[in-house]
C-alpha cells in the first residue's frame, strides 16, 4: 500500500555506502532491539509515502528508558513532519515480530504505520518488492492490513477491523522462498507459537470473527536479495506537511521490540527434537494433519501448514535413519 520514493538506504549494501558516505554521515543512527537503524530525514522536503517530510530529531524518533523506540508525528518548524528508521543491514528469510504498545485503531484517519521489508524496485527491475504490515484507516473501514507488492498483478491484501481493548499487541510474518505467513495477536506474544488470541475481523459480513493470520503462496513473493526491514509513521494524502492529522494532535507509535528468527537451514521431521526421526514424529504429523501450522505439530517444511509435503519428507528422513542404524548394528555385529 506504499507508493514512495526511496533513498539509498533502501538498497543497503556497504559498498554502496561507500560511495554516498556524504549522504549517510548527516543521517542519525540509533540503536535499538539489538540492532543499528539509520533515522530517515529527508531536509525538508516532502518525499514519498504521503509525500511527507520526515526528521530525524531527538524529538521524532527515541528510544526511551524502558527500551521502547518511539515514532511520532508532530509540527517543526511550522511544519508536520513524519518517522522512519531503517535497519543498517538485509536479514533475508525468516519471521519478523514486532511488539507494539500503541492503540493503533485509535490513530487519526489518515496516519499509517508501517512495519515491512523493503527494497528499491527499481535495484529489482521494478520487481517484487515489499512486504507489509499496516495500521491505518486511510483505505476503508479496516485498521489493520497485511500484504505484498509486485508488477502487473493486482497486490494481495488482507485487511482486518477490531476495536482494541488495551495497548499491546504483536505482528509477524514469516517469509519463505515460496510462502509469506502473516499473524497479528492480542499482547506482546513474540516467539510464542499459536497465540491464543489472535486479532479478529469485527465488521459484519461473511468474515466476521476470522482471525488476522494467513498463508499466501504466491505468485508475488519476494526473493531474498538485499530489501531491509523498516519501521515508519506517516500520513496518507496531499498537502499533508501542511494540513496534519484531522484534529492537530500530536500522533506516536510505540513499539517494544523487534525479533528475526531465520529460518532453519533444511526441513527436519524431527518434530520432537529428540535427534532422530521414529514413530513418534509420525504421529505427531498425523495429528497435526490438516490442522497444524508448526513444526512442533508436524510442519516439516515450515511452510506454515501439516500436509502431506510434510508426510513426503518424514518418510525420507525415517528412511535415512533405518538405513544408518541398520548399518551399524552390521558393524557392530562384525
Amino acid at each position: 500500500m506504499q507508493t514512495r520514493r526511496f533513498d539509498i538506504r533502501g538498497q543497503f549494501v556497504c559498498f554502496v555506502l561507500l560511495l554516498f558516505v556524504s549522504q549517510e554521515v548527516s543521517a542519525r543512527n540509533i540503536s535499538w532491539s539489538g540492532y543499528n537503524w539509520w533515522v530517515r530525514t529527508s531536509g525538508g522536503a516532502p518525499q514519498g509515502p504521503g509525500p511527507n517530510i520526515f526528521s530525524d530529531s531527538l524529538e521524532t524518533v527515541f528510544v526511551d528508558a524502558n527500551d521502547d523506540l518511539h515514532l511520532r508525528i508532530h509540527q517543526e518548524g511550522g511544519k508536520w513532519v513524519g518517522a522512519e528508521i531503517d535497519n543498517h543491514v538485509s536479514l533475508g528469510y525468516g519471521t519478523y515480530e514486532w511488539e507494539v504498545s500503541s492503540r493503533y485503531d485509535l490513530f487519526a484517519t489518515n496516519v499509517v504505520g508501517g512495519l515491512f521489508t523493503y527494497i528499491d524496485p527499481a535495484s529489482v527491475g521494478n520487481g517484487i518488492h515489499e512486504i507489509d504490515i499496516e495500521f491505518t484507516k486511510a483505505w476503508g473501514t479496516a485498521n489493520l492490513y497485511h500484504t505484498t507488492h509486485g508488477p502487473g498483478t493486482p497486490d494481495p491484501s488482507w485487511n482486518y477491523q477490531q476495536a482494541l481493548t488495551g495497548d499491546y499487541t504483536t505482528h509477524r510474518f514469516t517469509w519463505r522462498p515460496d510462502s509469506i505467513t502473516w499473524g497479528s495477536y492480542n499482547g506482546h506474544v513474540a516467539g510464542v507459537d499459536n497465540p491464543p488470541f489472535p486479532i479478529v475481523e469485527q465488521r459484519p459480513g461473511p468474515n466476521f470473527g476470522d482471525p488476522a493470520v494467513h498463508t499466501y503462496t504466491g505468485p508475488i513473493v519476494p526473493q531474498d536479495v538485499n530489501e531491509i526491514p523498516i519501521i515508519n509513521f506517516w500520513m496518507f494524502g496531499d498537502n499533508v506537511s501542511n494540513v496534519g492529522p484531522p484534529g492537530g494532535q500530536m500522533q506516536e507509535m510505540i513499539i517494544h521490540s523487534f525479533t528475526y528468527t531465520p529460518l532453519p537451514e533444511e526441513p527436519s521431521a524431527d518434530f520432537d527434537d529428540s535427534g532422530y526421526v521414529d514413530g513418534g514424529d509420525f504421529l505427531t504429523w498425523q495429528r497435526g494433519f490438516s490442522s497444524g501450522t508448526t513444526h512442533s505439530q508436524g510442519d516439516a517444511d515450515y511452510s506454515g501448514v501439516v500436509d502431506a509435503t510434510d508426510l513426503g519428507i518424514w518418510t525420507i528422513k525415517f528412511a535415512d535413519n533405518v538405513w544408518f542404524f541398520t548399518l551399524a548394528f552390521a558393524l557392530l555385529g562384525q
